[in-house]
């Protein structure tokens, strides 16, 4: 999954979460991805894009973040 942020001075603005298919992008809910990508703005004030590469657990539900692509 994918979490696409857009962030002024550590203030979310907008937020997409989706999860890639072969042939398609599935644009979904997910209030945990939210509230994340909350917190990774206001901790680090930050301002701009970013793409934040996400996995989540079938099993246990965990979410794992992998990377993030900021732009700046």
């Amino acid at each position: 999954m994918d979490i696409n942020l857009f962030s002024v001075a550590g203030q979310l603005r907008a937020v997409s979460i989706h999860r890639p298919g072969k042939s398609f992008i599935d644009f979904q809910s997910h209030s945990q991805l939210e509230d994340m990508a909350d917190k990774i703005c206001r901790a680090s004030h930050y301002n701009g894009l970013m793409n934040v590469d996400v996995r989540l657990d079938a099993h246990t539900g965990d979410i794992f973040l992998i990377e993030s692509n900021p732009c700046l």
